[in-house]
């Protein structure tokens, strides 16, 4: 099986709308995990009064995400929205015109800007009850520094709807997940998730490190949690981060199901 390098130029994700809070100026944006559940959590990001969420943890064993468009409700306090998950069909890790589908109901309730409460129901793909999850803020924890708000948050190429990535750098460290689907000949109706860290120097302008695939834990909703395993995928990814504000991104090391090396190019939305 040919490997192959993968080239991006992503832009910050932002939402369209006339919002009052700018890139990194909300001090809910970024990693938040619940530390009795190791291996999965919630990424976030805050602009007015909508929040954009994927949260990242496991079916069966088997990494899946979900994620949720919330509006501040002012009546309870919180972001409520829907989840969903996304279902691909190209066969490819890169998306080709996913659908999404609904698949619950979501509530996060920030306490402070480091704690969080998060309440959601699961409809598909199985029935769940209502579960409740404390949240903590994932970087001051493992890294307690200044956060970087050069590149906080979402980041994604408008050509390939349906994937992105959320990257956080706080301290000397940056700790990032690539949202996108199974691998050619492993079609699933749920994307999957890869996670990946290492040094990032303040004023830092590049990134190097290896990817990270997590296997065998246990959903949210499950009444006992197990921990799951990571193992390194002989993949790496590294960005340079541009005058523009761009990064340029690349994958190197994977099939992601296309017949040659992509060069894509984003534009503003």
């Amino acid at each position: 099986m040919l490997k192959k390098s993968i080239f991006f130029t992503i832009i910050f994700f932002y939402f369209t709308g006339n919002f009052s809070v700018a890139f990194g100026d909300s001090p809910y944006d970024g990693w938040w995990f619940d530390s009795d559940r190791p291996g999965s959590g919630t990424s976030v990001e805050v602009q007015g009064n909508t929040l954009f969420a994927a949260t990242y943890t496991y079916m069966n064993g088997t990494p899946v995400w979900y994620t949720s468009v919330c509006k501040y409700d002012d009546s309870v306090r919180a972001y409520v929205g829907k989840m969903q998950f996304w279902h691909n069909s190209s066969g490819s890790m890169l998306p080709e015109n996913p659908e999404p589908v609904d698949a619950g109901n979501t509530t996060i309730r920030f306490v402070t800007t480091n704690q969080a409460e998060l309440t959601f129901q699961l409809e598909k793909p199985t029935t769940s009850q209502a579960t409740h999850v404390t949240l903590t803020k994932f970087m001051p924890v493992v890294s307690p520094g200044v956060s970087d708000n050069r590149i906080l948050g979402w980041w994604y190429d408008p050509s390939y709807n349906g994937m992105g990535f959320f990257l956080e750098a706080r301290g000397d460290t940056l700790f990032g997940a690539w949202y996108l689907y199974p691998e050619q000949g492993n079609a699933s109706d749920y994307g999957t998730w890869l996670t990946f860290t290492g040094t990032f120097e303040k004023d830092g302008n590049e990134f190097s490190g290896k990817l990270l695939k997590w296997t065998g834990g246990t959903g949210w909703d499950s009444s006992a949690y197990t921990p799951p395993d990571a193992f390194d995928i002989n993949a790496t990814i590294s960005f340079t981060l541009e005058s523009d504000g761009t990064l340029n991104l690349k994958i190197g090391g994977m099939d992601v199901g296309t017949s040659t090396p992509e060069e894509m190019t984003a534009s503003a939305s």
